[in-house]
């Protein structure tokens, strides 16, 4: 038996139970091919990509995810069971170097056996030099498998090297080394001609995310003992060193048979798809039935033949278009022409998540071959406590043991990431179900989760690796800030190198974010290299699909769908003061119509909401806006999809009055009769008014068929400052207080205003394109010289919100290389979004002297009493501060996700709508204040 066999890789201090290290190795290099051959197609094109023969890149993955734990030779892992430690290596001495395995991988090639492999080829001088550059990512993806790339130890001195790896210890790696270049001898091969390889640096660092992905999911699997089980046993109660272990490659064999029935257990291999010969028949079976009739757009995608290269395709076409059914059928034609295996379909917010997972439910399934069971998940910030959520069947959590050696003693002390076990750290990762999502074969939910992949996060390589056999679809595309905007052209840039289609899809995009979007797709097509486009006046047809390629852009022009084709006339509230909509919408309730008013700030939505109970009362007001616990805002979703959605009948409809925050704006499918919106950019005033009479009814609001509505001209009400007269730079801030935080380009907000004054409708799609154009576009109006400056002011915010987000993303075309001496963002403070300082609330009670959840759910209580509000000191007796801190040291992640919000029932609270406050208040006297249907709000205990 050879000197390597004798060190060990996984042991459990109780059972006294151990795995040999090379048999750990060879395990997660098993898992790690058996799932790439499950992936035939997958495997074929990163063959093509990286001009290396199927066989011999399953052996060069074979061969850095047998390295992955090279590390652990180390005295400084050896000795962390002294006891085993002893029984294997008498004379091992631990080392207290402090540096963990991942990293003493880096220390150990570096310094022996690199230069050992280099010379087994000849390999030497300058193509040396380039050959370490070109492979540094993959190595890097090897050794940093515990979830971010590590680097090389620094300052170690000779003696503290050689008490780390002795000479013995040296040898010993360097003949498993040459066993494992043996057993996947394809590495050989491709080392015989280094020039190749470095040919291809770019293609291999975009490789070497997909690499680091898989590596790390075989190691999960590899780690759990259900699935590899000790090789050896316990011999009277003590460590034994009494196995057999024959040869390297016939334990191989034996392991690839164990990986194939853990990757088959854990739903890692995608299922098949299938071709459909008549997509919308086949996706949309209902609407065939009924005999509808596709739209314009859905007719273009149905006869729409894609090319046989990835491409960006971005689909403009107005609000009820079926969008979402035209992206399907693209996406259902797009999978055959390519080896992806299913698709991601990310959206602004959990609101709208949560109703295209609902469309989604069934449709799903109709991508792939009858009876496979496709995993399909649901992921946001608050996917988990979805009551229709579907759990997928990739991981069960449960089956993953956690070694009984742990080092987290010693991560405490180091702040090295790098110290979790793969058990402890598979087991942190999969008890959040969103971050499954890109292993799942189909996903919905937020943009936030795919932008994780690209931000420096921990493990977000798993999420490249599912990402990068998906197809992306991107709603309302132009919704996004500009620092997400920076990030999104990473994504695309990430999609594109990956050689992966992807479709945007929005109402309102102006032609410079578009240009934007494509150039940053081609620069990922162009490993890196910047393509500048400017999209011209010719191409500005609107509805408009357009599909960037690698060498061409496709623009084609579509009809709109004949009841989308309409104008909305325009009245304006320009009084400061709002009685003037509060006296509309009291007409419109009384009238037995139904109606809306969509508010910039949850502070707006809140006073306009008390104002008009006191008018009308409270039967017939709603109210919905984002500071609700997660429990009240389900429930306050679901009630308004049901009085106000598509198929809404009079008798739900009659009267109901609803004031919202941009929670409805889009995605949802809403109807209403009547609306009155804040002043805000042209393409958000656009958006907001497909929700008015956006489908067909009779007088009354019934559903009726066919394409003419029957309850009159579409009229939107505009509340804001008036244009005529003296501009002065407080021109909105004097309206909008707070919604000039939320829209702080005052130059906008004038043209905007200007617009729509001017041409008192909107007429679309005849004057769609026109009126984004003329707001955003390059031509734009001059502003007036009163708003330069708070125009200026938005304009340098912007421009430093894209630094911080270019600084935030992960270097793609340096390959998986550890971007900065800095530790990546766990998930949950990791910035997908700028936004002011925000933190999740836990609404907790004060009852028989402890603190308890604030919800009636019993499975994630204290989830699902969390609001997100602005971050804010809340000072408390001695006595609170003390019960907080107790009471966080028992909650499932020690009160790291949420801050405990103590409240108390308020004296004049009714039985109908509980309503609570806060224990502690602010230096300055306010306290929170919370009740079901207005929601979360700080107030003055005066």
């Amino acid at each position: 038996m050879e000197n390597y066999v004798r060190y060990w890789g996984k042991a459990d201090q109780k059972t006294k139970q151990w795995h040999p290290l090379v048999c750990h190795m060879l395990d997660v290099a098993a898992v790690a091919r058996v799932m790439m051959q499950s992936m035939p197609d997958f495997l074929g094109d990163w063959s093509a990509m990286l001009d290396i023969s199927p066989k011999h890149l399953l052996d060069l993955i074979c061969f850095y995810s047998s390295l992955h734990d090279i590390g652990k030779f180390s005295s400084e892992f050896q000795c962390k069971i002294p006891e085993l430690a002893e029984l294997l290596q008498e004379s091992l001495k631990p080392s207290l170097s402090g540096n963990p395995h991942t990293a003493l991988a880096w220390l150990l090639w570096d310094e022996c056996l690199e230069t050992q492999l280099y010379a087994r080829y000849n390999i030497q001088f300058n193509q040396a030099i380039d050959l370490c550059n070109t492979l540094e990512p993959l190595f890097s993806a090897s050794f940093g498998h515990h979830g971010s790339p590590v680097m090389e130890p620094n300052a170690i001195s000779k003696r503290t090297f050689g008490r780390i790896f002795s000479d013995s210890t040296i040898a010993d790696a360097t003949a498993l080394l040459s066993e494992i270049l043996v057993a996947f001898d394809g590495i050989q091969t491709i080392l015989l001609k280094p020039e190749k390889l470095i040919s291809h640096r770019k293609d291999i660092a975009s490789f070497s995310f997909i690499l680091s992905g898989l590596i790390i999911l075989a190691d999960w699997t590899a780690s759990a003992t259900s699935n590899f089980p000790y090789l050896v046993h316990a011999g009277n109660g003590e460590f034994s060193d009494d196995f057999e272990f024959d040869d390297l490659a016939g334990y191989f064999s034996r392991s690839c048979v164990l990986a194939k029935g853990a990757v088959e257990r854990q739903g890692l291999v995608p299922v098949l798809k299938k071709r459909l010969r008549n997509p919308w028949k086949e996706l949309f079976p209902n609407l065939y039935e009924a005999h509808y009739i596709p739209s314009p757009l859905q007719e273009m995608m149905i006869h729409l033949e894609p090319a046989d290269e990835p491409g960006l395709y971005v689909i403009e076409d107005l609000a009820g278009s079926g969008k979402t059914e035209a992206a399907l059928v693209l996406y259902s034609k797009l999978q055959m022409k390519s080896s992806a295996d299913g698709l991601y379909f990310a959206l602004p917010t959990m609101a709208t998540s949560n109703g295209m997972y609902a469309r989604l439910k069934e449709t799903h399934k109709r991508f792939f071959v009858d009876g496979t069971g496709p995993s399909f998940i649901l992921a946001h910030g608050g996917s988990r406590f979805h009551k229709d959520f579907q759990d997928s069947i990739i991981f069960d959590v449960h089956t993953i043991p956690k070694d009984t050696y742990d080092d987290s003693q010693l991560h405490a002390q180091t702040q090295e990431i790098d110290h979790q076990t793969s058990q402890s750290s598979c087991s942190e990762w999969i008890a959040d179900r969103s971050r499954k999502v890109f292993l799942a074969q189909v996903g919905v939910g937020s943009i936030d989760q795919a932008l994780l992949s690209v931000l420096y996060a921990k493990h977000n390589t798993l999420r490249m690796f599912g990402l990068a056999r998906k197809i992306l679809i991107i709603d309302e595309v132009h919704a996004y800030d500009l620092y997400m905007q920076r990030i999104l052209h990473t994504l695309l840039e990430f999609m594109a190198s990956q050689h992966r289609s992807v479709i945007l899809l929005s109402a309102t995009l102006p032609l410079a974010m578009k240009a934007d979007l494509a150039n940053a797709y081609r620069k990922g097509l162009h490993h890196g290299v910047t393509t500048e486009m400017e999209e011209s006046d010719a191409d500005s047809s609107f509805p408009m699909v357009t599909i960037y390629q690698k060498g061409q852009s496709i623009h084609i022009p579509v009809q709109a769908r004949t009841f989308c084709r309409r104008t909305v006339k325009l009245e304006f509230f320009s009084s400061i003061g709002i009685e003037g909509p509060l006296k509309f919408l009291k007409e419109v309730s009384e009238s037995g119509r139904c109606g809306v008013w969509i508010r910039n700030t949850v502070f707006d939505v809140q006073t306009a909401y008390a104002k008009l109970v006191e008018a009308i009362g409270s039967a017939n007001v709603l109210v919905f806006h984002s500071r609700y616990s997660m429990e009240d805002r389900q429930r306050i979703e679901s009630n308004v999809l049901e009085i106000f959605g598509k198929e809404s009948s009079e008798d739900q409809r009659k009267g109901k009055i609803l004031i919202a925050s941009q929670v409805v704006e889009q995605s949802l499918d809403l109807d209403f009769d009547e609306m009155i919106t804040d002043l805000c950019p042209i393409d958000l005033i656009i958006q907001r008014a497909g929700r008015l009479k956006r489908h067909t009814r009779d007088s009354s609001g019934n559903p009726i068929s066919g394409d003419k509505d029957k309850r009159g001209i579409p009229l939107l009400h505009i509340y804001g400052p008036c244009i005529e007269g003296i501009i002065s730079k407080n021109w909105y801030s004097e309206f909008f207080l707070g919604g000039s935080c939320v829209y702080r380009d005052a130059g906008i907000l004038w043209r905007t205003a200007k617009l729509l004054f001017e041409e008192k409708e909107l007429a679309v799609p005849e004057k769609s394109r026109y009126m984004i154009e003329r707001v955003y576009g390059k031509n734009a109006e001059r502003i007036p010289d009163s708003l330069k400056e708070i125009s200026g002011i938005a304009a340098k915010k912007n421009h430093h919100d894209e630094a911080v987000a270019e600084s935030n993303v992960f270097p793609l075309f340096d390959g998986f290389a550890k971007p900065s001496n800095t530790s990546p963002w766990p998930d949950h403070l990791a910035p997908t979004r700028l936004t002011d300082d925000v933190v999740a609330y836990r609404l907790c009670l004060y009852v028989n002297e402890k603190l308890i959840p604030m919800t009636k759910d019993k499975d994630f209580a204290w989830q699902m009493c969390e609001v997100k509000f602005r971050k804010t000191t809340i000072e408390y007796e001695h006595v609170f501060e003390t019960l907080i801190r107790e009471t966080e040291k028992g909650l499932p992640d020690f009160g790291r996700g949420g801050v405990l919000l103590p409240m108390e029932l308020d004296s004049k609270s009714n039985t109908e709508n509980m309503s609570y406050h806060s224990i502690g208040h602010t230096c300055d006297g306010m306290s929170f204040s919370y009740d079901s249907i207005r929601g979360l709000s700080l107030r003055s205990t005066g």
